[in-house]
């Protein structure tokens, strides 16, 4: 079972297609081609050809100065144009992965400048990158991407919850016909939006985690792999997709596992081989054998090549075999590519009120005017110190699984480490133990309870 042809052609003495759940058809090798069994597999014929036409520009949106990440990136210097496809390639571990989550605030660079639109940028983390108009799709959607036991709904509209919330308070009806519209546009086949999207296809969920991504009208979109794992139909609305949103204007940073992906989409491409930037090769020059080359052959002979292709020109890489209908021709596209960073927009009370967690304050405000209403000794000295006494032991603890889930960790005994503690500290004090002593006896059970669990 595989969604790659060529592996299909060369191992599968038969082949069959199923389809929607149901059985298609059955083929002998020798009968068949691969044009007969994609329109099999997406229901139609692909006989046309895609040709993505540049639409890069000469405005630079992002310009990366000597930036590396110790110990896994070297230092990387490169500029790419509003409009613009550009190609990564490079093994695993090459460092293309490590640049990508640079870029997106994932890893932080331990040198170098980033600027975009010519201004420097600081982007430390996801939501700073996503502040900047800096859009990624990772290539593990399931582990990094999408919220597996969450629905359609949720996944979709997840990275604009700061722009559908009014007060702290989501606005359902907006992230309804938000995700409606993308569901629509993109060809996502759900039964509902608040179907888990754990039950949708592979492609499916692909487009979902795209939408969630095109709905943050991007400058910058990062595309890690983006058709590993999917079927035929699904790729080549990717492949439209990403063509239509670079005519809009969106910088896109592409790499793929299949380097004919990369050939046919890029305008650039750049490779990538022990943690260093090797070569850039304009499309023109490109081919798999002179990519192949530079990724895991020899580098003199590779740059011989190409240098000698730019000064004699060759003929353009060899086009992917894509349906040019398989797409709406009015996907969403980011009509702000060219805005300002989104935390320019506001004054610093708006900022509070769009900080995402300002719902939790707002409700603990409601909690305390209500009991101050029903209960006239609520705000009295005694019983505000008796909160705060209860407060502080659940708030030591707090802060101790703070640092353990920073780490990446979870601890799920903390509850029952902390009442078998305080029950033996108990014990011991009704039996006439010094209560100073009974202190260390239950950080030494702590420990020891610690321990055992892991």
């Amino acid at each position: 079972i595989s969604h790659r042809l060529e592996e299909v052609f060369r191992i599968a003495d038969r082949i069959s297609v199923m389809r929607d759940g149901h059985y298609i058809q059955t083929w002998q090798k020798a009968e068949t081609n691969t044009s007969e069994i994609v329109a099999a597999m997406v229901g139609r014929k692909t006989d046309e050809m895609f040709i993505r036409e540049s639409s890069a520009r000469p405005q630079t949106v992002l310009e990366v100065e000597n930036v590396s990440v110790k110990g896994k990136l070297e230092p990387v210097s490169l500029r790419v144009n509003k409009g613009e496809v550009v190609g990564f390639v490079g093994l695993a571990g090459a460092g293309v992965s490590v640049l990508f989550e640079a870029l997106f605030g994932v890893q932080r660079p331990s040198s170098g400048t980033l600027l975009l639109n010519g201004q420097p940028a600081q982007i430390l983390d996801p939501r700073a990158a996503m502040e900047h108009n800096v859009g990624m799709v990772p290539a593990d959607r399931r582990g990094l991407g999408l919220m597996m036991n969450w629905s359609v709904l949720d996944n979709l509209t997840l990275s604009i919850l700061t722009r559908l919330a009014r007060l702290g308070v989501i606005d359902q009806p907006g992230a309804q016909r938000t995700a409606e519209d993308y569901v629509e546009r993109l060809n996502i086949v759900t039964d509902s939006l608040n179907k888990g999207v754990l039950y949708l296809s592979g492609g499916n969920q692909q487009k979902t985690l795209l939408a969630r991504w095109l709905a943050t009208e991007p400058q910058i979109l990062i595309l890690e792999d983006p058709t590993r794992g999917i079927d035929v139909g699904a790729k080549h609305e990717i492949y439209q997709m990403v063509d239509r949103i670079a005519a809009d204007g969106v910088a896109v940073l592409f790499t793929s596992s299949e380097i004919e992906e990369v050939l046919a989409l890029c305008d650039r491409i750049f490779i990538f081989r022990k943690r260093r930037l090797i070569a850039e090769i304009p499309r023109e020059a490109a081919d798999k054998p002179l990519v192949m080359e530079f990724s895991a052959g020899d580098v003199d002979t590779a740059q011989h090549t190409l240098q000698l292709r730019l000064a004699t020109g060759v003929p353009s890489a060899t086009p992917l075999s894509v349906s040019t209908s398989t797409l709406s021709a009015d996907i969403p596209l980011p009509q702000q590519a060219q805005a300002e960073p989104r935390q320019q927009r506001s004054t610093p009370w708006l900022r509070l009120l769009s900080i995402r967690e300002i719902g939790v304050a707002q409700a603990l405000i409601a909690v305390i005017i209500l009991f101050s209403l029903l209960t006239p000794f609520f705000f009295t000295a005694s019983n505000l110190l008796l909160i705060s006494r209860q407060m502080a032991i659940l708030g030591v603890i707090a802060v101790g699984m703070t640092f353990v889930l920073a780490s990446g960790e979870v601890d799920l005994s903390v509850g029952w480490t902390f009442n078998m503690v305080m029950s033996a500290m108990a014990m011991l004090m009704v039996s006439g133990v010094d209560p100073w002593l009974t202190i260390p006896i239950g950080l030494a059970l702590g420990v020891l309870l610690g321990v055992f669990n892991g």
